[in-house]
């Protein structure tokens, strides 16, 4: 066979390789994950903001709408690899918190929803990182390969706790109950923002 001839047949050759290597490669790839929701806790929407730092939410439900910003600094890692940092919630022109209020306080067994609410410019939290790039399953979080960052949340002095879960492949976040205890004083701190 000619050198041309034998020439082309390796190129094609290649060219068939690379196609069955990226079929295969496609193949692999995760099933696009959707959000569902669970009795312990409320889903809402995300838009980032600022690079994986900070997002607008955004709640919709019985015809109102609520929007607050979640602000992330960057973590820090300590003594025992746990990333830890700070945050904030922020409120946001134009919501209407009637629409999260009653939900959120059913998912943290909150006992009363505040009457009088003094609006704050911001609720401060401290957080800790429990898992990135983790799948959300039926019974909590799995470490099957997925696109979850699951954060717990602290509030004042060790007053309350808060998991907060963020997908920004597939836009959403939600609020998980660490205690029911925590339910009144979360949903009080919480109004003030929404």
């Amino acid at each position: 066979m000619a050198p041309v001839g034998r020439l082309a047949i390796a190129a094609s050759l290649l060219v068939v390789a690379g196609c069955d290597r990226s079929i295969q490669f496609v193949q692999k790839l995760p099933e696009p994950e959707t959000h569902f929701a669970d009795p312990g806790s409320l889903g809402f929407d995300i838009d980032r903001v600022q690079e994986n730092r900070e997002f607008i939410a955004t709640y919709t439900a019985h015809g109102k709408t609520t929007k607050f910003r979640i602000q992330l600094d960057p973590a820090s890692s300590t003594a025992k690899n746990f990333e830890v940092g700070k945050g904030r919630f922020l409120p946001e022109p134009g919501s209407d918190r009637a629409a999260i209020l009653s939900d959120l306080a059913s998912v943290l067994e909150a006992k009363q929803i505040p009457k009088k609410i003094t609006r704050a410019s911001s609720i401060p939290f401290e957080y800790v990182v429990l898992g990135e790039n983790m799948s959300k399953e039926q019974n909590g979080f799995g470490a099957t390969p997925g696109h979850w960052w699951v954060l717990k949340l602290f509030f004042g002095n060790g007053d309350a706790e808060l998991f907060l879960n963020l997908n920004q492949a597939i836009q959403k976040g939600e609020f998980s109950m660490k205690d029911p205890d925590y339910g009144d004083y979360l949903i009080a701190q919480l109004a003030r923002i929404l």
